[in-house]
């Protein structure tokens, strides 16, 4: 049981509940929740909104080299109803993976990514930088840990000079599949209390009011 609706209970304490199979009981303080500001600065971070070709909205399929990848959307997420996956059943070169939508951001901002997955295989978090010169640059953040259930691993950075908007790859460079939901990006900022879109993350593994 857990009380006032710390942001901590959302990025500790439920991925540890999660992982062990156990509930939690979670009071929150609503005039504290409704005055949070949204740090995320991801359009459609959840993959609920529906986009176009099977995609969900504001974010994209890609990938390189010889394999035989399969992107799919949507799949059964970690919350609410949508998730995204990646499959590769036949490996030669390259990877494949989904990303969303670049995301402004300035020379020595500080980040903390995460996003929820499976995997069955190890994979990677790579953000790409989209420079003032007009041209990309790539930069390994993580590399994570396979997992037959839903987990979770925040890796910080600070973004270099020069650059005028990022994204995040969270891919697979070989045989195996790959599932994710709900990306996030921090600024680092502290936000001492859970926000409503936060509580509302939970809803389906909520009991019924009674």
């Amino acid at each position: 049981s857990f009380d006032d609706g710390w942001v901590s209970h959302y990025t500790t304490v439920m991925p540890m509940l999660n992982a062990a199979g156990l509930k939690g009981s979670f009071g929150i303080i609503t005039s504290y929740m409704l005055n949070t500001v949204p740090a995320n600065p991801i359009a459609n971070f959840s993959l609920e909104t529906t986009g176009t070709a099977s995609t969900p909205q504001d974010w994209f399929k890609g990938g390189w080299g010889t394999n035989d990848a399969v992107l799919t959307w949507p799949v059964a997420g970690f919350s609410g109803a949508k998730g995204a996956q990646l499959s590769i059943t036949t490996y030669t070169s390259g990877d494949a993976k989904w990303y969303f939508k670049d995301v402004s951001v300035i020379d020595g901002q500080k980040f903390t990514f995460s996003d929820y997955y499976k995997s069955t295989a190890t994979s990677t978090i790579t953000a790409r930088y989209f420079m003032g010169s007009s041209t990309y640059v790539y930069a390994q953040l993580a590399v994570v840990p396979p997992s037959a259930v839903w987990a979770t691993q925040p890796v910080q950075f600070t973004v270099p000079a020069n650059v005028q908007s990022m994204t995040i790859f969270h891919a697979l460079s070989s045989v195996g599949t790959l599932t994710i939901d709900l990306a996030n990006l921090d600024d680092g900022n502290p936000q001492p209390y859970v926000s409503s879109g936060q509580v509302l993350d939970r809803r389906v593994r909520a009991p019924a009011s009674p």
